[in-house]
Parts: structure tokens; sequence; C-alpha cells
């Protein structure tokens, strides 16, 4: 009789892999989180008093564009503006070459 040794044979393990399963909420991407609001810029108005009168440089800004616009047709990339009081005149300068002025009209604030 041949002495064999019996080796215990070692099961095989297979490998499964488990299913994935998604559920509902797994598949729905988290919420985001609104982004902070930047806080609106502050409203402004420049004021040029002098003798009685009052002009808000926004509207003068306005109304030189406008007589800019009025004798030209070249866009407005930069102006200037020079408010003169006592001579009851604004100067402007628009993209650094064309000029002219604008009459200021007494607009008395009391």
């Amino acid at each position: 009789m041949s002495r064999m040794k019996k080796t215990a044979e070692k099961p095989v393990k297979e490998s499964v892999a488990e299913p994935v399963v998604e559920t509902a909420a797994a598949a729905k991407p988290a919420p985001k989180k609104p982004a902070p609001r930047k806080p609106a810029a502050p409203k402004e108005c420049v004021h040029v008093q002098f003798s009685g009168s009052d002009w808000a440089v926004a509207d003068l800004m306005e109304q030189a564009k406008a007589a800019y616009a009025a004798e030209n047709t070249e866009a407005v990339k930069e102006i200037e503006l020079y408010v003169k009081p006592e001579e009851k005149k604004a100067y402007y300068v628009v993209n650094g070459s064309v000029s002219g002025s604008i009459d200021l009209a007494d607009t008395a604030e009391q």
C-alpha cells in the first residue's frame, strides 16, 4: 500500500462582486449652496455747489456726452469733465482729443 498523503483541497473562493445598487438619494448630486451675493454698489451722486447754485455731476456728464454725440460720430471711450462754476460752464475732453463745453443752468436748491 502506498502511502499517499491526502492533502486537503482548499476550496477556491470565487470573487463575486456585489451588485452596486444606486438608491435615489445616492443618484442625486448633493444640493449646491447658493453663492454668496455681492452687496449692490451704493448709489453715488456728486454735487457741485457754488453761489447758491447746485449741479449734479452725473447730469453734467450726460449733457457733455449728448453735446459731443450731436457733433461727432466716434464712440466715447474716455471723457474728462472740468466744471467751472464761476464761468457757468463745464468743459469736456473726449478720447483725449475732442473738446467742447456746455452751459451750466442755474438750479438753486434751498
